[in-house]
């Protein structure tokens, strides 16, 4: 979803689901340090745009 307030001034707000994964945690060699899955967590997000 969008609102604009002005010309130079927007703010967008955004969301969803991520329904279900697994989360994996590596070194910089690529040896797994930890593992865990997860359930389904909602995603939500804001972002303000201003132009000058």
């Amino acid at each position: 979803m969008t609102r604009r307030f002005a010309d130079q001034l927007a703010l967008h707000l955004n969301g969803g689901v991520v329904v279900a994964g697994q989360l994996r945690l590596e070194d910089p060699s690529g040896n797994l340090l930890r593992e865990d899955d997860f359930d389904a967590a909602p995603l939500f997000g804001a972002t303000l745009i201003g132009r000058f």
